[in-house]
């Protein structure tokens, strides 16, 4: 089963896109030209997922989420309908961590 957010990577500001999340991989995309590539598509199985750490909301904002990598690889993320986002990664496996 597919999942789709919007969301934005945070890369010299806030890159906007979307994550799809299927069964076996995270992944981003983004349509801004100006992006380098390796930002334009992350793909991430969520084997190499080490954990995902998250913030709570800002005010109008939607949560920051952090993904680290087994291979030391971090990548940033604001993502919208975050609680939502965050179960399933729970539901898929992956080891949450909130921050404060």
């Amino acid at each position: 089963m597919e999942e789709n957010y919007y969301a934005s990577v945070c890369y010299y500001g806030v890159q906007g896109g979307a994550i799809r999340l299927t069964d076996e991989y995270f992944l981003f995309r983004c349509q801004k030209a100006s992006v380098e590539d390796e930002f334009k598509r992350i793909e991430i199985p969520y084997t190499n997922m080490k954990r995902i750490l998250y913030k709570t909301k800002l005010f109008i904002f939607p949560r920051i989420v952090t993904i680290e990598q087994y291979k030391g690889k971090t990548y940033k993320f604001l993502v919208f309908n975050a609680e939502r986002f965050i179960n399933t990664m729970k539901n898929k496996g992956i080891n949450i961590s909130h921050i404060k």
